[in-house]
């Protein structure tokens, strides 16, 4: 599939710079274009041979998109070899360049080169990034240095042009100070445009009321997020609650990460109603680090009671006594009744740290949880000698058959510490042994419930 387009370039007759940059553009455009009305073709060897050969001359174009010098004088000042390789790697759509670490303030240096200087190199970097499709990730790092009105006019005018990219699946800010939160606001057009979206993570930032106000506001309405981590940031308590109220909106979020970010009781509240949410799809809960103590864990634990899709919950790092373990152990498996024990939790397959709940925890890695239930209903009330017959005296003989279903249909699962299709055929054969008055012998020697 290579393109049928070859090109060639007399450097001596092109020495006006200006001349090159639009060659260049013009290049790259084409190629673009017909990459778009082809989606198998690739870049010929050809045309990757023509722009290393221009080498000399894109360094001097790469320090002017850097900001350095005009265009004009820019031959006399040079570029790191990190940022001239980074935006090259952009400009040609390298396939293996998908990760992008990008300082925002200048004395903070990236494994990708130093930042831009000036508004307009901003805002030529954003559109060199809005026209890339292959790039995956992009990670913002402030550095936790006091960020100035101009820089923020330079994000403002980097975000105009990154809006265009389809391609980033994961957005990360890393150290932003808050006098910086106001760029969450000027990334909401990036959020609008890109249906692909996965990810957004916010790494040991000030947040402010203010700061909280533009990330809300800038992910409400995302269906396509997948994965929201908040960690380890200085944020109020009544700042997360508005931002958890938030989350409850997003429609595919599978993971929440709120690890550090000084989540109370009164923000377990906000978090169970995320929870209990009919249509939520979370799948992670991260909440180690906080200041999260028994009485959150039971306003946890009774919002998981009506969950069903919960796998993982980290609980590392919080202040919970034996109290909170019991209340986590009677969730995943509850044993003061056989109909309790069936209704318990059989869907989260994680809980660190484990200690006392391991046990429990085993009986639900299995896929099949009706078989979970029937295993553990096995194990904590009909295992060896501990069989109760008077559960089934007052039964009504037409819901007996059921009852008898259920025992038969156990099978032996891996993660199970009995045999449970022997002890399902065991708790049938007590049945019988101990209410033989319960059933009739017909002639083909099939026992039926009278």
């Amino acid at each position: 599939y290579l393109l049928p387009l070859s090109v060639s370039l007399d450097i001596k007759t092109h020495r006006n710079n200006f001349m090159l940059r639009h060659f260049c553009d013009g290049v790259l455009e084409a190629i673009r274009r017909i990459r778009d009305s082809r989606p198998k073709a690739t870049i010929s060897t050809t045309v990757k041979i023509v722009l290393l050969r221009l080498s000399s001359r894109v360094t001097q174009l790469t320090s002017s998109v850097m900001g350095n010098l005009p265009l004009s004088t820019c031959s006399n000042r040079k570029i790191d070899e990190k940022s001239k390789e980074t935006l090259l790697s952009l400009q040609t759509n390298d396939a293996d360049f998908t990760a992008l670490d990008l300082a925002i303030h200048k004395n903070v240096v990236t494994r990708h080169g130093s930042c831009p200087r000036t508004i307009s190199s901003w805002k030529q970097f954003g559109i060199l990034i809005g026209n890339n499709v292959r790039l995956r990730s992009l990670t913002l790092k402030g550095g936790y240095v006091e960020i100035t009105a101009e820089e923020l006019r330079c994000m403002k005018a980097f975000c105009k042009g990154l809006s265009h990219n389809q391609s980033i699946l994961t957005l990360a800010f890393c150290d932003i100070p808050p006098s910086g939160v106001e760029m969450f606001s000027y990334f909401r057009p990036f959020f609008e445009s890109n249906p692909n979206l996965e990810n957004v993570t916010i790494i040991r930032s000030g947040i402010s009321n203010d700061g909280m106000k533009y990330l809300c506001d800038s992910l409400r309405g995302l269906k396509c997020l997948r994965s929201v981590k908040l960690n380890r940031n200085f944020i109020d308590f009544d700042l997360i609650r508005k931002f958890i109220a938030t989350i409850n909106e997003l429609p595919e979020l599978t993971e929440l990460n709120l690890s550090g970010s000084m989540i109370d009781n009164a923000a377990c509240t906000t978090l169970a109603k995320l929870l209990t949410n009919p249509k939520t799809k979370l799948k992670k809960l991260d909440l180690s680090e906080n200041a999260i103590d028994d009485d959150g864990i039971f306003v946890l634990v009774n919002a998981l009671k009506r969950n069903n899709t919960l796998e993982s919950l980290d609980l590392c790092g919080l202040d919970f006594d034996m109290l909170g373990w019991e209340a986590l152990a009677t969730l995943v498996c509850d044993t003061s009744s056989i109909n309790s024990t069936f209704c318990s939790n059989h869907t989260i397959r994680k809980i660190l740290p484990r200690r006392i709940i391991k046990s429990y925890l085993a009986l639900n890695q299995s896929i099949d949880k009706g078989q979970v239930a029937r295993q553990k209903v096995m194990e904590y009330h009909f295992v060896l000698n501990n069989f109760d017959v008077r559960p089934f005296m007052s039964m009504d003989p037409r819901y007996l058959v059921h009852v008898l279903a259920f025992f038969s249909q156990t099978r032996e699962g891996s993660h199970c510490s009995v045999n449970a299709s022997v002890c399902g055929q065991s708790v049938i054969y007590e049945l019988l042994r101990n209410t033989p008055q319960m059933f009739h012998a017909r002639k083909c020697g099939v026992l039926q419930p009278k």
